[in-house]
């Protein structure tokens, strides 16, 4: 099953077929070539827009798996070791969202979420750093 692209009319916004001949809409022309570019920046903007959620539901469960880590030693390496994939992941996605323009507010909310998953990242891994820190000086882990 083949997709078409969509991307939003230039006359009224709303998101129609590449290879419509007129919006179905507001019934302006389509220049095809325009169309097609279009599509593909949706198609991009779209794509960054799911990294920046999937990171910021990342990045959020961070923070309980890491008072996991307190029962489960292994788990705190993994959220020490995944607290620095996600910052470089969610600010490298920042930058990105930033490249396609300030005035969309899907992009915003989507640079707000890389935002959230980099805070809670930073949160997450400096718990499970004290954590571990702590139960070394303590004596109880090892």
């Amino acid at each position: 099953m083949s997709t078409v692209p969509i991307f939003r009319c230039a006359s009224c916004g709303e998101y129609i077929a590449a290879d419509a001949p007129t919006c179905r809409f507001c019934n302006s022309p389509v220049d095809f070539n325009r169309a097609m570019q279009s599509a593909v920046f949706e198609r991009n903007k779209n794509a960054l827009l799911n990294r920046a959620s999937y990171l910021q539901i990342l990045g959020t469960a961070m923070i309980p798996l890491s008072g996991l880590g307190l029962i489960i030693g292994l788990l705190r390496l993994g959220i020490m070791a995944v607290g620095f994939v996600v910052p470089l992941v969610a600010l490298f996605t920042f930058v990105e969202l930033g490249k396609l323009g300030p005035s969309d507010p899907d992009v915003a909310k989507g640079r707000r979420q890389c935002l959230v998953s980099v805070a809670c990242s930073v949160l997450a891994w400096l718990f499970a750093i004290g954590v571990t820190v702590l139960l070394v000086v303590a004596g109880i882990d090892r």
